[in-house]
């Protein structure tokens, strides 16, 4: 009797074990030493032959099995692997049980564990006269003919799926491209991207969403989800930018209750475009030289004179309220990838990663390490750089 018992005991074990390992979110493990005293190394990424190899964001179920997407200038999406020995190329045009026709982008990357991992962003098409291969878009195509502005062409937005051997390419609503993804879990997913374009995967299938924003194209010709971020399926924020004439963006903020989107808060600094969730479901938001947290309805500035060098921040993220880095840029004739650390307290400057000719798009923390993703901006070719700090 004790033998069978023992036996149910380990199954059982086991299978909490994988389910603990499949669904823990890995950003969350504490550090495995000092924040302000980790050892650092580099990685070059630059596709061969090519005048722009640019990753901008990155994911990882542990330290070991790292991924980071972005774009090529001349083949369009990439997508890399590391192994926690080096980086590789993923093969993505390899990918079977769906294909990719002509060449792609992608912008942003999150997954539940390492056979559950989800990349989303755009279409790319043919170049009648190459080189370039493709052509890339940006965020719109428009023409203004003396009267009014006029959308050309909208990019259409493109998801896939890796499901622990393969990459699938998934069936999303044909709009326009997608540039975030986030989960609360593997059948809670939402996809934002350009013109309000908003996807929800159920665990099934993915199917349009709406937000309760209404976006005048003659004022604001621009408009897109470029951040979400939670820790739960009723604790869901999204930020949505709009573009006008000017120069000036307007933010919405928007947040999940009772199952539709509501908006929280439209009062943005134009500055402010990042967004991160910690897990005690404070809210931060983080622009060029500044660093706020949500308390009640308002806004805290948490930036101080250390972080408030014209540093233009990239990212922000971290495992607590008490463990958040930021990256960015600093500098104008020469630019400074920069990166800074908040220990509840105060920040310190990470010195030992302040790089010349560069700037830093991401950061994350996976399984206790730092992994900070740049470019170089000293002319072509244009390379990735990955810090890793551990």
């Amino acid at each position: 009797m004790k033998r069978i018992f023992l036996f149910f005991l380990l199954i059982v074990s086991a299978f909490f074990l994988v389910h603990i390992c499949c669904e823990r979110d890995f950003s969350t493990l504490p550090m495995k030493k000092n924040p302000r005293e980790l050892s650092w190394s580099i990685d070059t990424l630059a596709y061969p032959g090519y005048n722009q190899t640019a990753m901008d964001d990155i994911w990882g179920s542990s330290a070991t099995n790292v991924y980071v997407v972005g774009h090529n200038s001349d083949i369009g999406g990439k997508m890399y692997h590391f192994d926690g020995k080096r980086w590789a190329d993923v093969k993505l045009s390899a990918m079977q049980g769906g294909n990719i026709v002509g060449a792609f982008q992608l912008a942003a990357i999150y997954g539940f564990g390492p056979g559950d991992i989800w990349a989303v962003g755009d279409y790319d098409r043919l170049n009648p006269n190459p080189p370039p291969y493709y052509i890339e878009h940006y965020s719109l195509v428009i023409h203004y003919n003396g009267k009014e502005w006029q959308q050309i062409k909208t990019p259409e937005g493109l998801a896939i799926h890796f499901d622990g051997s393969q990459w699938n390419v998934v069936n999303v609503p044909k709009e326009s491209e997608l540039f975030s993804v986030w989960g609360s879990s593997p059948d809670d997913i939402w996809m934002g991207g350009l013109d309000g374009t908003l996807f929800h995967f159920d665990g099934t299938s993915v199917k349009k969403d709406s937000v309760p924003v209404s976006i005048s194209e003659e004022v604001y010709r621009d408009y897109f989800f470029s951040e979400i971020t939670g820790i739960s399926s009723d604790e869901v924020y999204m930020l949505l930018t709009a573009w006008g004439n000017s120069s000036v963006p307007r933010r919405y903020l928007l947040g999940r209750q009772a199952d539709s989107w509501v908006v929280v808060d439209s009062t943005f600094f134009p500055e402010l475009g990042l967004l991160w969730m910690s897990p005690s479901g404070t809210l931060y938001t983080a622009g060029w030289d500044n660093v706020y947290k949500r308390q009640g309805n308002s806004w805290i500035d948490i930036a101080d004179e250390t972080l408030k060098r014209s540093i233009s921040v990239g990212d922000i993220g971290g495992t607590d309220d008490n463990n958040i880095f930021v990256v960015g840029a600093s500098g104008f004739e020469v630019n400074y990838g920069e990166a800074y650390h908040y220990n509840g307290v105060n920040w310190y400057h990470l010195e030992d990663v302040r790089i010349a000719n560069a700037s830093f798009n991401d950061v994350e923390v996976i399984d206790g390490e730092v992994f900070i993703v740049g470019t170089t901006t000293s002319g072509f070719p244009e390379k990735t750089l990955i810090l890793h700090g551990k």
